[in-house]
Formats: C-alpha cells, sequence, structure tokens
C-alpha cells in the first residue's frame, strides 16, 4: 500500500499545535502547515487525475498541468483552489515577508484544503454528475477568482 496523502493534514494539525504553544517556531510552523495542507491536496487530487488519464510528467511543470487537466475535465473551480493553494504555499516557502498574516493563511488554505477534499469525496460516491453539483456543497462565492 502507497503513502496516504491525507496524513499530510494530520502533520498540518500537528505543525498547528507546535505553533499555538511556541511563540518562537509560530511563523516556521505555520508557514509549513500550509506547505503541508498544499501537497496533501495536490497528491490527492493528482491520484484521481492519473486514474483518469492524466499523464504525470515528474517535473515542476505537474502543478499547472494538474490544474489545466481538472479544468478541462470541467471542474474548473476545483483547479482554482489547486491555484490558490499553490499560490499559498509558494508564498510561504520562498517570501521573507508573506503577503498575509499566517494565521489568516492557514485558516484559508484549510478551508480550501477541506472543500477539495469534500469534492474527491462526492466523486468517490458518485454524488458528483457535473461541475453544476460543485454547489451541493461549495456556497457561491467561495471559490477564489
Amino acid at each position: 500500500m502507497g503513502f496516504r496523502w491525507s496524513e499530510f493534514e494530520e502533520v498540518a494539525k500537528k505543525l498547528e499545535n507546535i505553533a499555538e504553544g511556541d511563540i518562537e517556531w509560530k511563523e516556521g510552523a505555520l508557514r509549513s502547515a500550509i506547505g503541508r495542507l498544499y501537497y496533501a491536496a495536490f497528491n490527492q487530487v493528482r491520484e484521481w487525475a492519473i486514474r483518469r488519464g492524466f499523464r504525470d510528467p515528474r517535473s515542476g511543470a505537474v502543478h499547472g498541468n494538474l490544474r489545466d487537466f481538472v479544468a478541462k475535465e470541467g471542474y474548473r473551480d476545483i483547479a482554482k483552489l489547486l491555484k490558490v493553494l499553490h499560490d499559498s504555499r509558494k508564498n510561504v516557502d520562498y517570501s521573507m515577508v508573506l503577503d498575509k498574516d499566517s494565521d489568516l493563511m492557514l485558516k484559508e488554505a484549510k478551508r480550501n484544503y477541506e472543500l477539495i477534499v469534500k469534492w474527491l469525496g462526492s466523486l468517490s460516491e458518485n454524488m458528483l454528475e457535473s461541475e453544476e453539483g460543485l454547489d451541493s456543497f461549495v456556497a457561491a462565492g467561495d471559490i477564489p477568482a
């Protein structure tokens, strides 16, 4: 059995707990938690996409290629959520000064991750027949532009 990418969500929770209890490690822990949430979502969506015929280039291009594949499959809103998470992950990994407060960034990353996981769950339960089905669990305006 392979690695369960959802374990990264648990790692993110533990990092958030570290941040709450240790001010010295707060920003580093929150930045790392955001990265783990992105990779948890990314890899779970990648596994879904591979089962649908996605060709994984095994390079940095995979991030954009995956979003393009998801959008072409009719799930543009999920591709947007992945893009927002990816942008947050790059911001926390490479920026000396964050665009937003790290607590707010983590809250947004957790929300976006949860929406993606909910979408994946709905697919596995055959509840989502089309992009319109996204409305059943994503309120209007929840998906970033």
